[in-house]
């Protein structure tokens, strides 16, 4: 009974192929046709695609290096970026109108890269950008230097004012009565006001001697900031295109693909079509 069961499924699902390839055969034109239609649209495509140009350069964040060898960046890597991509967005002048992509390689080098249709086109937008970055970090430049001589500038004066307050207190007055001191101190009723003034007027010498040298410190940091070492920015050789052309073996095979599994699709259409109107 069992065996039976198989045996009538199998010829039902021979009879049932024979019957698609007989389909299929009777309408090889439509099928052939079909074909190569998709053939000819696909040649036409891939015919009509441009080559694309990928154009890199890799681009050095200047520093400003210390007398004691310590090397600052004048921009952070992220910093960098964030810049540039408001800059894009903001696009001035229509000039920056394609995607620019930027990934840090090391440190302090960023590579940008762009890819459009045209090699000149790669080139203006990354020239556009390395423009930008010479003028933003020369700017930096001077306004980190500017920061810092006016901070240090600042703690000069600072200093200064503290150091002429402790002066003030050490009075000719004051100087006097502390020269004086050692011989009042055999005096028993001024034995104690006498070594409080001993002690504030050693405290006030003290504190102008500290601040003395604080001040010669800041002087000399102030003459150093002229003397430190500053390296600009600048690209690293000079900029790469890559050309990508269009795949056109692979958009013909996909055409023929695609126009065999359409063909078959309109085959069953039309085959079932035929067969509700005769029944």
């Amino acid at each position: 009974m069992a065996n039976d069961l198989n045996k009538s499924l199998y010829v039902g699902d021979e009879i049932d192929l024979k019957e698609i390839f007989k389909i299929l055969i009777e309408s090889k034109k439509i099928l052939i046709s079909t074909i190569l239609i998709f053939i000819i649209a696909s040649i036409i495509y891939s015919l009509s695609l441009e080559p694309s140009f990928k154009s890199s350069i890799k681009f050095e964040i200047g520093y400003i290096e210390t007398l004691s060898g310590k090397k600052n960046l004048i921009e952070e890597p992220s910093e960098f970026i964030s810049e540039l991509k408001i800059l894009l967005l903001k696009n001035p002048d229509n000039k920056l109108s394609q995607k620019v992509s930027m990934n840090i390689l090391e440190n302090k080098v960023i590579k940008m890269e762009t890819t459009s249709s045209s090699v000149e086109k790669n080139e203006n937008i990354l020239n556009e950008l390395i423009s930008f970055i010479d003028e933003r970090h020369s700017r930096l430049k001077k306004l980190k230097a500017e920061q810092k001589k006016n901070k240090i500038s600042y703690d000069i004066e600072s200093l200064q004012a503290k150091i002429n307050f402790y002066t003030a207190k050490l009075s000719s007055k004051n100087q006097s009565k502390y020269l004086n001191i050692i011989s009042n101190l055999e005096k028993e009723d001024q034995a104690i006001e006498n070594l409080k003034l001993l002690a504030q007027n050693s405290s006030y010498t003290d504190q102008i001697f500290s601040l003395n040298q604080t001040l010669g410190y800041l002087r000399q940091n102030l003459k150093d900031l002229d003397s430190e070492v500053k390296v600009k920015s600048q690209i690293i050789g000079n900029i790469e295109t890559d050309e990508s052309k269009p795949k056109s073996p692979l958009i013909i095979f996909l055409g023929i693909f695609i126009g065999l599994i359409t063909g078959i699709l309109l085959i069953f259409i039309n085959s079932f079509i035929k067969s509700y109107r005769e029944s």
